[in-house]
């Protein structure tokens, strides 16, 4: 499975639509869209950035077991996403 597909399958298995998750990961709809249908190359920091918005590490989104599991997931406060994304942003 390709990576576009697999965040395409995760955002899905968590109900949450693509402008939500794009808005999450500090990314347009558009170059959301581009990842999950494999048209664009991913950076680091967009894989960094889209598993923090999805709630998962970064080896989850590498495997295709599914759902993730409880253990799997990361419970990341808003206010601290919110910060983490803005720093990310920042360089």
């Amino acid at each position: 499975m390709s990576l576009g597909l697999r965040v395409k399958q995760i955002r899905e298995e968590r109900n949450i639509d693509q402008a939500l998750l794009a808005q999450r990961a500090g990314m347009s709809t558009a170059t959301l869209a581009e990842i999950e249908a494999g048209l664009r190359h991913v950076s680091s920091a967009e894989i960094e950035s889209l598993c923090v918005a999805l709630g998962i590490r970064v080896d989850v989104l590498f495997t295709e077991r599914q759902p993730p599991s409880q253990d799997e997931s990361v419970l990341i406060p808003v206010d601290h996403l919110t910060a983490l994304l803005e720093e990310m942003k920042k360089g």
